[in-house]
């Protein structure tokens, strides 16, 4: 009986004591940019939804390509897309010195259904 006790908490305490694996530091250079470009081109939907900066979708993903296969491996690791706040870092990351914020949803103005970012009809 004690013996069965001592087994279960033993594997409790060790259950708790275990760290998880950084899954993406082993993942090959590749695959972590294949994922950083995935979650990178839906934050340039977003961000170019509401843009009035021609060609915007084809500018920012040429710049965040550019800018992404040539950051380094020490970098690449910082950049896990399932870390919170994972959106920020990477745009940050990826697009360096640009001066627009991460895309944010567009807020409505309470006497219109327009949103703020753009210009609507006056009635």
């Amino acid at each position: 009986m004690q013996i069965t006790q001592f087994a279960v908490i033993a594997s409790v305490v060790s259950l708790g004591a275990s760290h998880a694996l950084p899954i993406w530091d082993m993942l090959p250079r590749q695959e972590k940019i294949g994922q950083i470009m995935y979650l990178f081109a839906h934050l340039v939907d977003q961000n170019c939804a509401y843009s009035y900066v021609p060609d915007c979708h084809h500018l920012f993903m040429l710049r965040g390509l550019s800018n992404l296969v040539n950051m380094s491996e020490h970098t690449l690791n910082k950049l896990d897309p399932q870390q919170r706040g994972a959106q920020r870092v990477i745009w940050g990351a990826v697009m360096r010195d640009t001066w627009l914020p991460p895309p944010q949803p567009p807020t409505t103005s309470p006497t219109t259904s327009c949103p703020k970012l753009m210009r609507c009809p006056t009635r």
